[in-house]
Parts: structure tokens; C-alpha cells; sequence
């Protein structure tokens, strides 16, 4: 027989925050949602992962011949992430929000989207082809243990031990990209090398911290049966 699982004990809509930039993103995201035209729903925000995906790819394409396209590619990113940011909020304010659906699209097309990050860096640094497919191999395990966390505790977190968050993320690939644009690619080996150690160390340290957690909780009720 198949364990069920109750939606309801899962809070996937109720985001647990504590990353450093998580107060800044706050008072954006309510400075902007009331802005947001009323013809633009929630789930336009979050679909418009796809066409800005493959606007992202297309920079890293271009960029072969003129590095100036890291700007646009920055710029899109940008919009990625108030798009992302923005989703939830308008849903819950306008009471229109889809909580299942949006869970599932939203963090499946956040991946997708950080494929088509990666993808245009490749596409412009095949030289660095091995240590980005690293970085996203770490990312897919960030996300998996993000959703493996919610089905396990419940809970909905998404900042890491190390107090580094989507946005901390976010704003990382912004910054490699300006950087792309005006500094030679030469420089960016170091930079990606010393980011893939840092999220693969935040990994390791999360699921230290996890694991010990539910460890305890399953060895607590045990000796409490006895």
C-alpha cells in the first residue's frame, strides 16, 4: 500500500525565509505587486520563464561575437527574478494565486531557467564547459533537497546554513555577467571555481543539518514508545 501524502501538512506555498538579502526583497516585491496591471496575472509571471529562457540562450549565442550581449543577459535575469518573486505575491493579494499548480510549474521552469543561465555561459566559455555542468549539477541537488525537505519536515525552506539564498544566487549570475561583458573571459575560471565550492560546501552543510534533525526526531519518538 502507497504511503499519501496530505497536501496540507506541506506548506510549498508558505516560503520559511532567512537569507541576507530576504528584507530588501521584501520591501521590493511590496513596493511593486500593487504596481503590477491588473491584465497580468500570476501565472503570466510565471510562464514567462520560457521566452526569457530562450532570450537568455540566444545573449550567450551573440555574445560570440560581441561580449556587450552579457548586458542584455543580465538585464533578462533581472526580470526573471521579479517575475519569480512576484508570482506568489500577486496570487495571494488578488486571491487568484493556483498554490499546487504554482509550486510545481514555478520551481520546475526556476530550474529550467537555471539551465538556460548555464546554457549561455557555455555557449560563450566552452573552455569552462566541465566546471559549469559541476554548478549545475550542484544546483539540481540544491533543488531536490529543497523538495525532499518539504516532503519530509513539512516545511518550505529556501536559504541555505550558510545564509544564502535565490536571491544571493540571483544576483551572483548578474554579476558574472556584467562581468562578462567588460572584463576578459580569462578571469572567469577563478570566479566559477570558487562559486561551485561555495554551494557545494552550503550543500553539505544543509544536509548535515537535516538529516541530524530528523535523526533525532525519529530516535526521540522511538525511545518514547518504549
Amino acid at each position: 500500500m502507497k504511503a499519501k501524502i496530505n497536501w496540507k501538512e506541506i506548506k510549498g506555498d508558505e516560503r520559511i525565509r532567512g537569507y541576507f538579502l530576504d528584507k530588501p526583497e521584501k520591501r521590493l516585491i511590496n513596493y511593486l505587486t500593487p504596481r503590477i496591471p491588473p491584465f497580468i496575472e500570476t501565472y503570466h509571471l510565471t510562464l514567462s520563464a520560457i521566452p526569457l529562457g530562450l532570450l537568455l540562450i540566444g545573449t550567450g549565442y551573440l555574445a560570440q561575437q560581441n561580449r556587450l550581449w552579457f548586458i542584455l543577459n543580465a538585464l533578462i535575469i533581472f526580470i526573471r527574478f521579479l517575475t519569480d518573486a512576484l508570482d506568489g505575491e500577486v496570487g495571494r493579494r488578488r486571491n487568484t494565486g493556483l498554490v499546487r499548480w504554482g509550486f510545481y510549474v514555478d520551481h520546475f521552469l526556476d530550474f529550467i531557467f537555471a539551465i538556460c543561465i548555464l546554457s549561455s555561459y557555455i555557449l560563450f566559455l566552452p573552455e569552462n564547459k566541465l566546471i559549469l555542468l559541476l554548478i549545475l549539477g550542484t544546483i539540481a541537488a540544491h533543488f531536490l533537497n529543497v523538495s525532499l525537505i518539504c516532503i519530509a519536515t513539512g516545511e518550505y525552506r529556501t536559504s541555505g546554513e550558510l545564509r544564502i539564498g535565490p536571491t544571493e544566487i540571483v544576483l551572483a549570475a548578474i554579476l558574472f555577467s556584467l562581468s562578462l561583458a567588460f572584463f576578459p573571459p580569462t578571469l572567469s575560471r577563478p570566479a566559477l571555481i570558487a562559486f561551485w565550492f561555495i554551494i557545494t560546501f552550503g550543500l553539505i552543510i544543509k544536509f548535515y543539518t537535516v538529516q541530524k534533525t530528523l535523526w533525532n526526531q525519529e530516535m526521540s519518538k522511538k525511545r518514547k514508545k518504549k
